[in-house]
């Protein structure tokens, strides 16, 4: 047999194999212009004036380490960074924290303790404030390479597109 008749017999599965090929490759580059996959970490400054700007300062204010470690129990050197804004008030449940952490690994606990604490004022707010416990149970909570995000605003969507579109 010589190499004409054998690409001729192999011709379907090799068409097969280069359409897979070239499904592959147009499936990843529709992924990163989606930003849905990243090469580099997303810029820190970047995603905290996205933050600023969405961020409602009528319930919120911008609070430091001490709130956080009061709050949450983080301590910010286990940390690369943080962005934390507060509730003016304790009759409101709206905050928004992120945290980059230094390993992944510590995620886990941190999302552990956050969502307990969201549980927590839910239940306290069910009884004189539903409004707030409903905002609390509609609030974000997730893991992101190695940030941590937790949005419960009144906005919550508009304060979500913001941190994912920094992300990009």
């Amino acid at each position: 047999m010589n190499k004409a008749t054998h690409f001729k017999k192999h011709q379907p599965v090799l068409i097969n194999i280069g359409l897979v090929f070239v499904m592959i490759i147009g499936t990843f580059v529709l992924l990163r212009l989606l930003g849905i996959i990243h090469f580099s970490a997303p810029d820190f400054e970047k995603i905290k004036a996205s933050v600023e700007t969405s961020a409602d300062s009528a319930t919120m204010v911008a609070a430091d380490e001490a709130a956080l470690r009061k709050n949450y129990g983080i301590d910010s050197r286990d940390l690369e960074g943080f962005i934390y804004y507060a509730p003016k008030s304790a009759m409101d449940a709206s905050e928004i924290l992120i945290l980059q952490a230094k390993s992944e690994s510590s995620l886990n606990g941190w999302r552990s303790t956050i969502e307990s604490r969201r549980t927590t004022r839910a239940d306290m707010y069910r009884n004189y404030r539903p409004e707030e416990a409903l905002l609390l149970e509609k609030s974000e909570l997730k893991v992101q390479g190695n940030y941590l995000i937790f949005i419960s605003a009144h906005n919550v969507s508009e304060v979500k597109a913001a941190v994912e579109q920094s992300f990009r």
